[in-house]
């Protein structure tokens, strides 16, 4: 059966990198910095299928020629793929030199690449105008990437979400299992609040109805799951249930951990949220290569 190592991101005061102020030079180093503990600490020891990072693990600048266009016009695919190619980028970038060791250890590398166009309001305060959530999957082998990314909106980002629409990239098969890939709020499809109360012909509906009829006729062994930030595992936990319940073959799920609470202290403790947010074979790593046991 496969297995997943999760390279989770905690600290006082840390903040998922999509949202981080500093600058995405520093981001990267810190970011780069936990992978290469992890390999270095783990070299020549263990193999797993799956190495999962939270979501926005990684960001890109916000491609300048893509900015004149509008919110509607960035939903279309081929400036989709404008926006991947300059994510790939930066994830080949990232991972340069890192490559033998991260084959050595992963078969996948699974991770959250966020982009966001910003602007300043009157009082000088950034303000997201819109920005796009990406997922990779990159097979170290043979150095390819599969991508999909957020297809469902918090409700904060209706307006601003450049939305991965095609639903049938969140489903695909890795070494002959059957894997869903999930972005963040895209887990909350799965909702059982959600699925009564959501209309068919809405615009969430055309988002949450499709993933939910799909994933049952998919019918997954594995749940990949990219969250930007959790503090408690009641976040998810209707959601993983209900997911579980529609389709019974899942032997394997995990959430890509960034344990933070934007300027508030945890609500529950990490172990909670680590044994809370798995199933199967998941080994937990801290930032220093550490197995969190």
């Amino acid at each position: 059966m496969a297995t997943i190592a999760r390279l989770v991101l905690a600290g006082k005061g840390n903040t998922h990198p999509g949202k981080n102020s500093r600058s995405t030079s520093v981001v990267l180093k810190k970011q780069y910095s936990a992978l290469e503990n992890l390999l270095n600490a783990e070299s020549g020891k263990r193999h797993f299928n799956f190495l999962l990072t939270p979501a926005g693990f990684l960001t890109f600048p916000f491609p300048e020629e893509l900015k004149g266009h509008s919110w509607v016009e960035l939903h279309k695919q081929q400036l989709i793929n404008q926006f991947q190619k300059e994510a790939e980028k930066q994830l080949r970038e990232f991972i340069g030199d890192l490559q033998p060791k991260l084959k050595e250890f992963t078969d996948f590398l699974v991770i959250g690449i966020d982009s966001t166009c910003w602007e300043k309001d009157k009082n000088g305060k950034k303000k997201v105008i819109m920005g796009i959530e990406l997922v990779a999957v990159y097979d170290t082998a043979q150095k390819t990437i599969h991508w999909t990314g957020k297809s469902y909106p918090t409700n904060r980002q209706k307006r601003t979400l450049i939305r991965i629409k095609d639903i049938d990239t969140h489903f695909i098969t890795l070494n002959g299992q059957k894997v869903l890939l999930l972005d963040c709020n895209d887990l909350t499809a799965f909702s059982p609040r959600v699925i009564k109360n959501t209309q068919k012909d809405s615009d969430i509906g055309r988002i949450v109805h499709p993933i939910c009829r799909k994933s049952k006729k998919f019918d997954p062994e594995i749940v990949l799951h990219l969250a930007h930030s959790t503090d408690t595992p009641a976040t998810w936990k209707a959601k993983w249930n209900r997911l579980t319940e529609l389709m019974h073959d899942v032997k394997l799920y995990a959430t890509g951990i960034n344990y933070s609470r934007v300027e508030k202290e945890p609500r529950k403790d990490l172990d909670s949220v680590l044994q809370k947010t798995s199933c199967g074979d998941v080994v937990n790593f801290d930032v220093k290569g550490r197995e969190i046991k």
